[in-house]
Formats: C-alpha cells, sequence, structure tokens
C-alpha cells in the first residue's frame, strides 16, 4: 500500500509498514512542542493590531505619552475587549473562528428546557456598581412605562432588566432567551394585567465585533422580535423572526400611538410592520442599514427613517401613509456614515437629525421645521467637534458611527441634546451648544471641569420633563 504525505512541498512515498523518517534538518523521533500557530484569522488580526501599537508603548489603561501629553489609544481598550473574549473561543491552531454560534447550539438543545436542576450556582459577581467607570454592562435603549412608572432597560449583551423603583434596583428578565442583546423596547399598558412587551433583539452598535470578522457581522446577531404578554416572564417569537446565522439586527421598534397592536420595526435589511400585534409582519421597504425610526407626535401615518452607510451617502426618509411608500427628503456626503432622528410633541411639526462622519466625528446637526419636507443646517461639525472627546470639542474624529443619539425636549422644542462619547445642550434649536458632562476628569481633555458620566451615549429619552 502506498501512502503519499506532503511537507512544505516535499512528497515522501513510504512502502508497506514505515516506521520512522528522517528528514535534513529535522530530528527524528516524537515532536513533543507544541504545534505552532497560524498566521491568519485571529492570530493575524492580533499580530497586526500589536505591531501598529508596539512603538506608543500604551499602557494597561490604554494611553500613551506623546511629546509629553498623555493621549488616549483610539480603539486599544476595544480591541483587547474583543481579544479576550475571543482567544478562548477560536481554533488554537488554525486561528479559525467558530461556525456556529452559542444561540445556535442553545436552539438546537431545545434552549432552557435542556438545563439541568441538579447543579449548584453560586454568583461570583460583580453584583452592583457605584457608577462612574465601575458599570458592568453597557445599556442601548431604556424606556418608561408612562401609567405605572416602570423602567425598562435593554443591554448590548446583558438582557432586559425591570425597575419598580426608579431604577434604585433591578431585575432581570430574559435570562433564558438565546440572544441576550436589546436594542429597542415596546411597552404597551395593560391596565388591571402585566405589562406587554416587545424587544428588538441583537446589538444595533455592534461594540468591539462589529468590524473585526469573529464569526459574526455583530457581538449579539438577531433573533428577531419577541413578545411577553405576563410582564416578561416568558417570551415567544413573533412573526419576525431570524436566525442568528442570519446576521441581522433589529435596530428600532416603534408603537404606532393611535393602536397598540400595530409596530414598526427598522432592521439591518428593512423596514416591517404588524397590526395585529406581532403575529404578521408585512415588509414595507427593503434596504440594508436602516438605524432610526421615529414617528410623528400627532399623526401616525407619519413617519421618518434615517441610514448607517459607510460606502454610501446616509439618507433620511418620510412617509405619509403609515410606511407604505417612502420618499428621500434630505441626502447628506459620501463622508458622512450614521444620522439619528429625533421629534417633539412640543412642535410636532418640528424634525432634527445628528449627523456624524465616517471617522467618528460631528458633520452636522440639522433641522426641520415643516414636517420633515426638508432639512436644514443649524449648526456645523467644523465648528465645534462635539463627537470628539475635548470638552471644547476642538478634537478630531470621534466615536459617532458607534455611540450616537440625539433627543428633544417633549416640553420645549428648542431644548436639544446629543450624545456621542460627551454630552451637549442646546437650548435655541440646534444653532448653539454647551457641554453638559464629560468622560474623564483628565485635565487634558476635560479643561472645563465638567460634571463627569461614563463615556458612550447610545441612548437619550426624556422621563416626563427630565
Amino acid at each position: 500500500m502506498n501512502r503519499i504525505y506532503s511537507l512544505s512541498g516535499a512528497i515522501l512515498i513510504a512502502l508497506g509498514f514505515l516506521f520512522s523518517i528522517s528528514l535534513i534538518g529535522q530530528n527524528s523521533g516524537t515532536n513533543n512542542n507544541p504545534p505552532q500557530q497560524a498566521d491568519n484569522g485571529f492570530f493575524k488580526i492580533q499580530r497586526e493590531f500589536n505591531e501598529y501599537w508596539a512603538p506608543y508603548n500604551v499602557d494597561n489603561n490604554g494611553y500613551y505619552v506623546e511629546d509629553g501629553v498623555r493621549k488616549k489609544a483610539g480603539g486599544w481598550k476595544q480591541f483587547r475587549r474583543w481579544e479576550w473574549y475571543w482567544e478562548n473561543r477560536i481554533d488554537p491552531v488554525s486561528g479559525e473562528f467558530p461556525k456556529v454560534s452559542a444561540a445556535e447550539i442553545y436552539e438546537q438543545l431545545g434552549g432552557a428546557a435542556t438545563r439541568s436542576s441538579d447543579g449548584s450556582w453560586t454568583s461570583m459577581g460583580p453584583n452592583s456598581a457605584g457608577g462612574g467607570y465601575s458599570g458592568i454592562g453597557r445599556l442601548n435603549c431604556v424606556v418608561e412605562e408612562t401609567n405605572s412608572g416602570d423602567l425598562y432597560a435593554g443591554a448590548a449583551s446583558g438582557g432586559l432588566w425591570k425597575s419598580t423603583n426608579g431604577g434604585s434596583s433591578w431585575s432581570v428578565l430574559t435570562d433564558n432567551n438565546a440572544v441576550l442583546g436589546v436594542s429597542s423596547i415596546v411597552v404597551v399598558y395593560n391596565p388591571g394585567g402585566d405589562d406587554i412587551i416587545y424587544i428588538g433583539t441583537g446589538d444595533r452598535d455592534g461594540g468591539s465585533m462589529w468590524s473585526l470578522s469573529g464569526g459574526q457581522s455583530n457581538d449579539n446577531n438577531s433573533v428577531g422580535v419577541l413578545k411577553s404578554t405576563d410582564g416578561g416572564i416568558t417570551w415567544l417569537p413573533t412573526g419576525l423572526t431570524y436566525s442568528t446565522s442570519q446576521k441581522e439586527t433589529i435596530n428600532r421598534l416603534v408603537l404606532d400611538h393611535s393602536d397598540d397592536n400595530t409596530i414598526y420595526a427598522a432592521t439591518s435589511s428593512g423596514i416591517y410592520k404588524t397590526t395585529d400585534a406581532g403575529v404578521n409582519w408585512s415588509l414595507l421597504a427593503s434596504g440594508p442599514n436602516l438605524i432610526d425610526l421615529e414617528m410623528h407626535p400627532t399623526n401616525s401615518s407619519i413617519l421618518y427613517m434615517s441610514t448607517i452607510d459607510y460606502w454610501n451617502a446616509p439618507v433620511i426618509y418620510k412617509s405619509t401613509d403609515g410606511g407604505s411608500n417612502w420618499s428621500a427628503v434630505a441626502t447628506f456626503a459620501d463622508t458622512d456614515y450614521r444620522v439619528e432622528l429625533a421629534v417633539t410633541p412640543a412642535d410636532a411639526n418640528r424634525v432634527y437629525a445628528i449627523v456624524a462622519k465616517q471617522d467618528g466625528a460631528l458633520s452636522s446637526i440639522q433641522r426641520s421645521t415643516n414636517t420633515g419636507n426638508s432639512f436644514s443646517q443649524v449648526f456645523s461639525g467644523s465648528t465645534t467637534n462635539m463627537l470628539g472627546w475635548y470638552c471644547l470639542g476642538t478634537d478630531a474624529g470621534g466615536q459617532g458611527g458607534y455611540d450616537l443619539c440625539i433627543a428633544a425636549d417633549p416640553s420645549n422644542a428648542n431644548t436639544v441634546f446629543v450624545g456621542g462619547v460627551n454630552t451637549w445642550k442646546s437650548t435655541n434649536g440646534g444653532s448653539s451648544w454647551s457641554n453638559s458632562n464629560m468622560w474623564t476628569t483628565s485635565g487634558t481633555y476635560n479643561s472645563c471641569g465638567n460634571p463627569v458620566a461614563h463615556a458612550d451615549k447610545h441612548d437619550l429619552v426624556y422621563f416626563g420633563s427630565t
């Protein structure tokens, strides 16, 4: 019997029983050395990152010193989180990422039904946080059920949480779900019964794995819209359902304020609508990267939608017939990337938009005073870059593709907040802005001495007048 072995281009032919092979430059006998790691996949990304930052001598906190000034190494911490997550999940020799996600295995095994009742587990924490940078997770969205005052918060990879005491304490509602990312929440008040809750699953802002492969295009891909009719105790899929292998996200859910059975979903591949409380969904418009969706405060037939698109100019669309037809009302520059929207009942004709550039910096603040028929620039990022790291907005770049949000005061249409790394406020309809809080006390960035709140704002929401 002939056996053919290929080693580094050399072909060795062994006849019969082959007991030993002697190669030039290699000792015979058993090789006890561990297999050499390939320079591709995870290891290639890791090597190139380390080579890039090696000359900067970045410290463990993600900073380096240049010309005597301590500077933040942009993306350094995010990469280290990504690296930590994947280094024990990839093939240790080839560097190949897993082809099957944990959520898919969970579904194959029947989910929570396979959980053993015999195991004894003790939480090792952390179980609390003192605020600031001792936080234990990223939140994508927060909503208030206005009748009860209950708060719901959706985490990027930690599920849906509920507070019944104004945020003093929280309980988790989704530990048995296959995907724990939550990007949007709709709560329907049920007098005399439990709240009806819809969640858009997945992590719309992608986090540290968005652009670094890792077997998925996002940290936490969507399984669609889930619904609970018992206040979050149990969850069932709706008619809008995905497999995690489809790599979709539900970016925004909006409830029709005139009909509790009608909900809109802006997703990574199109906008959908249900008129029967989630049983059936119809595709209203296909297209990638639909990142935000807002409804006119008094006319539920009028909708505004915006996109996130690195390769093409981002767009704002408007519908006047409940989503059946859409028209582009504002198209921005090819160098722009993401647009987020805000409306206010204080002036139902007004719509605000914040536009981020491809490098994450602020491009502009836009405003419409005619229900979104047209937009005009009221503030330029070239004046002050509100999406950067400095309190004076004098630096370049930012994180507008990752953390970007805008909210208009429901009682005063001229008061607007925007969030990125920091938070900024306008009291004159967006014409001028002041920094409200900073991500650090460091004098390098916070020479203004402003209050500190954790960096990276993914959602801004008014509860009543605050």
